[in-house]
């Protein structure tokens, strides 16, 4: 039988503050590893569908809708994880109108799916043991950028300047111990 951490010091639990963010593929314009400040870890909701017989209610299992996911990070002069957050968001397709006439084809783009998902390349969010090796690391799949707001200027705080993303995808994989739990 397995020990617990209140009487074995050889089992420790996980940490909260033991973690890394990495956005983009390696070697890509986001780079890898960001500067996280917190993140969350994805959570799923799965709805119940009720079924009423005579003076019972049976309740079945729906669909599964994974909740978006926010990550702040602190914004380090270089790498400048500002910059990189908008280019995320022009390499989702944005584009803003720089003429009134907005007569090239470039002026006139939008959003899509193929390139939001594509311009984050991939997220990863992996819980570390105390030597950074990765206990858990759960993958965002589709990931996109749905909302970045950048930290309020105050002359009275020394914080250090934060963005916090939030992230919308379609489901998520954890890999715990050699083993992927694909949902």
């Amino acid at each position: 039988m397995a020990g617990n951490f209140w009487t074995d010091p050889g089992v420790e639990p996980k940490r909260n503050y033991r973690f890394r963010v990495s956005i983009g593929a390696s070697g890509t314009q986001f780079g890898t590893i960001w500067y996280a400040k917190s993140a969350d870890k994805p959570k799923f909701d799965q709805d119940v569908l009720e079924h009423d017989y005579l003076n019972h209610k049976f309740k079945f299992p729906g669909r599964v809708k994974w909740a978006d996911v926010t990550v702040t990070l602190v914004d380090p002069v270089s790498p400048d994880a500002m910059s990189k957050t908008l280019l995320m968001l022009e390499s989702s397709g944005y584009v803003v109108p720089q003429t009134k006439a907005m007569v090239f084809p470039s002026d006139t783009g939008t959003l899509s799916k193929k390139a939001a998902v594509e311009a984050l390349a991939s997220v990863e969010i992996a819980q570390l043991d105390h030597d950074g090796m990765p206990l858990e690391t759960w993958t965002l799949k589709n990931a996109f950028l749905k909302n970045a707001e950048f930290e309020k200027l105050d002359y009275g705080s020394e914080d250090m300047s934060t963005i916090t993303l939030t992230l919308s995808y379609d489901w998520a994989t954890c890999l715990v111990g050699g083993k992927d739990y694909t949902f």
